[in-house]
């Protein structure tokens, strides 16, 4: 079982993250940030995954929200796309 903090949101700090990742849409920029996305949005990510996922099961929903799996990758595979740009 995965230990998270309780989800209490996004901050603004983590949206500007993302609004500085648009304009700067590279790995050169990314990779020093790394630590800063994984305590941005990943974390608060995961947290959002378990509290979804608790509340699935508390209403008999069928529905699954786990924190490895649910959220899409930050990196796109390339390997056999003919437009390798950042999208």
């Amino acid at each position: 079982m995965v230990v998270a903090a309780p989800f209490t949101g996004f901050s603004r700090e983590s949206i500007q993250f993302l609004v500085d990742l648009a304009q700067h849409n590279d790995r050169s920029w990314f990779q020093p940030r790394k630590g800063e996305y994984e305590r941005l949005l990943k974390e608060p990510l995961e947290a959002l995954c378990l509290a979804l996922g608790e509340r699935f099961e508390a209403r008999g929903l069928p529905l699954r929200s786990d924190p490895a799996k649910s959220p899409f990758r930050i990196y796109r595979d390339l390997r056999f796309s003919a437009d390798k740009s950042p999208n």
